[in-house]
């Protein structure tokens, strides 16, 4: 997955969170084995 991907998915997931719309990300088949999340 890149970067900017994730990003946007990491962002439209916070949104729903708070109830400012977005959506809840379903990262369930990423593959994310090099993805640095330490600030996610």
């Amino acid at each position: 997955m890149e970067k900017e991907e994730l990003k946007k998915i990491l962002a439209d997931h916070r949104n729903w969170l708070i109830g400012d719309g977005g959506k809840y990300a379903d990262l369930s088949y990423a593959d994310l084995r090099y993805a640095n999340l330490s600030s996610a």
